[in-house]
């Protein structure tokens, strides 16, 4: 595996983690109100809604390049399976939901009702992220096929790629439109991205890297100038941002970042980390809210990360040559 990309997935899960860590300050989330506000963390995590998720779901579509091409249709559903919604219902039933009920976290208090909702993907907190995830990789292996079928026929694969990028942005201004499907429609051109950055690899080097980084820096400055000024929507600016700060962070030669070994360690345990993490932040939210913000970061960052992260650890993944895709 490109020793950029296990570096790229651990930096996406800390930025993860440090999101859910300070989204008490968070005005949209609502769940839980602290009496002392920090401006701060409130900016920062307007920063990170922006980004977090796209590199997320980009690096699930940079891995998904050797996994539709390595499986059929049926094995990769398969595994996906395995993979993706057995955990959603291990984690929802079995870790998210005893820690809410104990805890009696505002609206969480029937465990049955619970479990009704997240069959069908509602009240499912962080865990939205695996149900969406599936969708994509579903989607996404018949528009491989699709490509794999063009590419034997007249059609211009670059042409195709193209035309699938501007409705994937389509798609992710419009997402409302979509009802339940709106977060699948929402993140497939960050999933589609991390795809293409894959399959692109080879633009990517020497001075054409430098090309196309300044570029992607002056779009996501134009945008984001755009954005501020009012002159653009928020969707259409955050989408072109989002997608501008992908290319960017994928062309960044980490160098001697990619061989500390702790960034290796939380690289390999990523999956795991967002799936129990999350949980863990409502025991900060449910007796110490309303203490320093500094305090609430670092139970919720430091020590909860470091609690997911040991739950999370395995070893054998860690075994010389051995690739894991997401």
């Amino acid at each position: 595996m490109n020793s950029n990309i296990v570096t790229l997935r651990a930096i996406a899960i800390l930025i993860v983690v440090l999101g859910h860590s300070i989204i008490l300050y968070d005005p949209e989330w609502r769940v839980y109100e602290p009496i002392n506000g920090c401006s701060l963390f409130q900016e920062l995590k307007r920063v990170i809604n922006l980004l977090q998720m796209p590199l997320f779901f980009s690096i699930s579509g940079y891995l998904f390049y050797f996994t539709s091409a390595k499986y059929s249709l049926a094995k990769l559903v398969q595994k996906k399976i395995r993979r993706i919604l057995i955990p959603y219902f291990f984690i929802a039933f079995l870790w998210m939901d005893p820690i809410k009920l104990l805890l009696h976290v505002p609206g969480h208090d029937n465990y049955f009702e619970l479990v009704k909702e997240q069959i069908v993907g509602n009240m499912n907190g962080h865990l939205w992220y695996l149900y969406t995830l599936f969708a994509l990789f579903v989607v996404f292996a018949f528009v491989r096929l699709f490509l794999v079928r063009v590419e034997k026929g007249i059609l211009n694969r670059n042409v195709l790629n193209i035309f699938i990028l501007l409705f994937l942005m389509l798609c992710n201004v419009f997402s409302g439109v979509f009802g339940r499907f709106a977060n699948v429609a929402s993140y497939a051109i960050f999933f589609y991205v991390g795809f293409l950055m894959n399959e692109y690899s080879f633009l990517f080097v020497n001075n054409r890297k430098s090309k196309f980084l300044i570029t992607s820096i002056i779009v996501m400055v134009i945008f984001t100038v755009l954005l501020l000024l009012g002159i653009l929507p928020y969707r259409v600016a955050r989408c072109f941002i989002a997608c501008a700060f992908l290319v960017v962070i994928y062309n960044i030669d980490f160098g001697v970042v990619n061989n500390i070994p702790c960034l290796k360690l939380i690289s390999s345990s990523s999956f795991g980390i967002y799936l129990f993490h999350s949980p863990l932040i409502y025991i900060t939210c449910t007796y110490w809210r309303d203490c320093s913000p500094l305090f609430v970061l670092f139970m919720n960052f430091f020590v909860f990360g470091v609690v997911a992260f040991i739950i999370s650890y395995d070893s054998s993944k860690e075994k010389p040559g051995k690739i894991y895709y997401r």
